[in-house]
C-alpha cells in the first residue's frame, strides 16, 4: 500500500528559523498576503519571506513563501521527515508571466538559507487560483524541463494540495496485525478448549500490551475480532461440557475488560 503524505507540525519546532520567531500557519500566511485561505488551518509554516526581510533587508535575493514539515505514514508511523517549499501565485491572473529563472532562483536560495538541520524534499509545489491551474501546469512543467527541474516543480490549487497534504488524524487506522489472520487462527482451533485458551490467552496479553503502549486502536481491533471468533465457535460446535463453554465466556470477559481499560485511555488522552 501506498504511503500517504501528511502535514508533520512537529519537525519544524526545532530548525533555526522558526525559534527566531518565523513560524505561522500556512493559511494566515495566505490571507495576509493574498487576502485568501482555504488550506488546512493546522497547517504550521516557515515564513521564509519574512526571515529572509529580518535577516538580509538589502537582499536581492528571493525565497519561496514558505517550507512546511511533511512525512510518510506507514503502518501508523511517521517516516522520511523533511520540509517541503511552497510558493503561493494564487495572485497570478496570466500564467505567461511566470519566470523559470525566478522559480529556480527561489528554490535555490530557500535552499541555502534553510541549511541542511533538517532534510528538504527535492520538489517544490506553486500554488494558482483555480481559474488558471491548466495554463499554470503547462507553463511550469515547459519551464521545469527547460531549468532542469523536470518532475520537480509541480502546480496546484488549494484543493488539489489540501488532497496531497493530508492530516494524519484524520487518515483510518491500519491494523499492525491483521483481524483476518487473528479470526483465522483462533477458528482454526475449532472445539479443541486448549487449544482455544492458548491462542486466545495469546492475542489477549498481546492487546493488553498494546494497551500498556497506549495503542488504543490496535488492542480494539484485537478484542473485537477476538470476541467475534470466540462467539463464532460457541455457536458453531456443541461441546461435550458446559464447563468448556465457561471457559470461552471467561476469554470473551476478559477481552471485554481490555476494551473498557482501552476506552478509559482513549478518554485520557
Amino acid at each position: 500500500m501506498a504511503s500517504s503524505i501528511v502535514f508533520d507540525n512537529a519537525i519544524l519546532l526545532s530548525h533555526n528559523v522558526f525559534k527566531k520567531g518565523y513560524g505561522c500557519k500556512l493559511n494566515d500566511l495566505s490571507i495576509r498576503d493574498y487576502n485568501t485561505g482555504g488550506f488546512n488551518d493546522k497547517i504550521v509554516s516557515l515564513d521564509l519571506d519574512s526571515y529572509e526581510k529580518s535577516v538580509n533587508p538589502n537582499s536581492q535575493n528571493n525565497t519561496m513563501d514558505a517550507a512546511i514539515g511533511i512525512s510518510n505514514l506507514q503502518n501508523n508511523r511517521r517516516v522520511n521527515k523533511r520540509l517541503l517549499l511552497v510558493e503561493l501565485r494564487i495572485g497570478y491572473d496570466n500564467a505567461d508571466n511566470i519566470k523559470g529563472s525566478e522559480l529556480r532562483h527561489k528554490s535555490f536560495h530557500s535552499r541555502s538559507i534553510l541549511g541542511r538541520e533538517i532534510n528538504i524534499d527535492t520538489d517544490d509545489y506553486f500554488i494558482f487560483k483555480n481559474r488558471i491551474i491548466h495554463e499554470a501546469k503547462n507553463r511550469v512543467n515547459k519551464l521545469a524541463l527547460e531549468n532542469g527541474y523536470k518532475d520537480k516543480w509541480h502546480s496546484l490549487t488549494v484543493e488539489e494540495f489540501n488532497n496531497l497534504i493530508l492530516d494524519a488524524e484524520k487518515l483510518p487506522y491500519q491494523p499492525i496485525n491483521d483481524p483476518t489472520n487473528i479470526s483465522a487462527e483462533i477458528k482454526s482451533c475449532g472445539n479443541d478448549i486448549n487449544s482455544i485458551i492458548t491462542i486466545s490467552t495469546k492475542w489477549l496479553q498481546e492487546a493488553r500490551n498494546y494497551v500498556y503502549r497506549y495503542n488504543v486502536n490496535e488492542a480494539e481491533i484485537i478484542c473485537n475480532t477476538s470476541i467475534q471468533s470466540l462467539n463464532d465457535i460457541i455457536k458453531k460446535y456443541h461441546f461435550d461440557t458446559i464447563e468448556s463453554e465457561w471457559y470461552i465466556e471467561d476469554l470473551i470477559s476478559d477481552f471485554k475488560g481490555v476494551l473498557l481499560s482501552a476506552n478509559k485511555l482513549r478518554e485520557m488522552v
